[in-house]
């Protein structure tokens, strides 16, 4: 994946030498006319090659560029997977390849099903209830869609796509939009005509969750505060203090009562039942955790980094008790239904899966475009 920083650079670069062609042909304009007809012609012949040259730089750069964005229809760049979810039936892996792409993955037959294939925007957020049935995706066009079964049943826009913040509970009844940075809209969608329910937390938010059952946010400020807060009335339930800011997006187990933060240079579990600290396991990534999971019996909590890699720690213990790394610097985690495997998708397009405890594994999907 070519990144932006240099491509800026390359940009730079070709731009500096076509003034500096630019420059040499004009002078050459102006030369004596005292010049022979012959070195008249070599210096064009040589200024064509120059040209050339330069073209087919900028040529070679805009294709960079172009598959950055996006992946070819021939699949010959390699996509990242940058959202994982698992369906509650355990036969179905959603996933989230490049900026615009969404499969389904049948863990059973292997086959895949594309979902979404965004070509004039890309899909900022992407996700998934646990019947799959219910399907969120808010698009950098400052768009909010929520189907059912294929059918759209929420259309939404806003003000400012740079502060969309989305997410949607896992039993597929509530969607959650943060809007001017601390503004949460709220749609019960197993309505047939959702209606927004609104209110305004305090500091700007910068990440969001909701529990499994569409009742508590969870929202992560600038300020490094975490707001719990009841998704009807709007009233904050917990208030954590002191972290260092996220990293990645809180996550809530199943049952409610344990939350997942993934921090500059730590992972933190929480007790949502009393607000207390029960955990936090030092990080050391310069880049902070990329990715958190818990899976669905609380007994195992996954993260990732990506000098890191992932590591399995035991819930209940706070104790590190895998660790897996690889040459690939992006990995996004899910635990499977039934919370005997991890599903682990890298920033080759690849996604292996892990038997838990012993963390045999198998690749369930090639690197895209290898």
């Amino acid at each position: 994946m070519i990144s932006t920083s240099f491509n800026s650079r390359r940009l730079y670069s070709v731009r500096t030498e076509l003034s500096e062609v630019r420059s040499r042909l004009w002078c050459r304009a102006r030369c004596d006319d005292v010049n022979s007809n012959r070195r008249n012609g070599i210096s064009l012949l040589s200024t064509t090659f120059e040209l050339l040259f330069v073209g087919l730089m900028v040529a070679g750069l805009l294709s960079g560029l172009h598959c950055w964005n996006g992946a070819s229809e021939s699949g010959g760049i390699r996509s990242p997977i940058l959202r994982l979810a698992v369906t509650s039936d355990g036969r179905q892996l959603w996933i989230r390849r490049g900026i615009s792409e969404v499969l389904s993955y049948d863990l059973d037959t292997g086959q895949i099903q594309k979902i979404l294939n965004g070509k004039q925007h890309r899909a900022l957020s992407s996700q998934v209830s646990d019947d799959g049935q219910t399907h969120l995706v808010a698009s950098d066009a400052n768009e909010l869609r929520v189907f059912r079964n294929n059918n759209l049943i929420l259309f939404e826009t806003g003000d400012d796509d740079l502060t969309v913040r989305t997410a949607l509970s896992a039993n597929g009844r509530m969607a959650v939009r943060v809007l001017n940075g601390s503004q949460v809209q709220c749609w019960d969608v197993t309505s047939e005509t959702p209606v927004a329910s609104t209110f305004r937390l305090p500091e700007p938010v910068a990440r969001i969750a909701i529990d499994y059952s569409g009742q508590m946010l969870v929202a992560a400020t600038e300020q490094a505060f975490v707001h719990v807060c009841d998704v009807n009335s709007g009233k904050t339930i917990q208030l954590l203090r002191g972290l260092s800011s996220l990293t990645a997006d809180p996550i809530v187990s199943r049952d409610g009562q344990w939350l997942v933060l993934g921090l500059r240079s730590s992972v933190d579990l929480f007790d949502l039942t009393s607000g207390e600290l029960a955990w936090s396991i030092a990080i050391d990534d310069s880049d902070g955790i990329q990715a958190c999971a818990i899976s669905p019996d609380a007994d195992w909590v996954a993260v990732s980094g990506i000098m890191t890699g992932v590591q399995l720690i035991g819930r209940a213990s706070g104790q590190i008790r895998s660790h897996w790394s690889n040459s690939t610097g992006l990995h996004r985690v899910v635990f499977s239904a039934d919370s005997r495997t991890l599903f682990i998708g890298m920033d080759d397009g690849s996604i292996n899966a892990r038997s838990l405890p012993d963390g045999q594994a198998r690749t369930l999907l090639a690197a895209h475009g290898s």
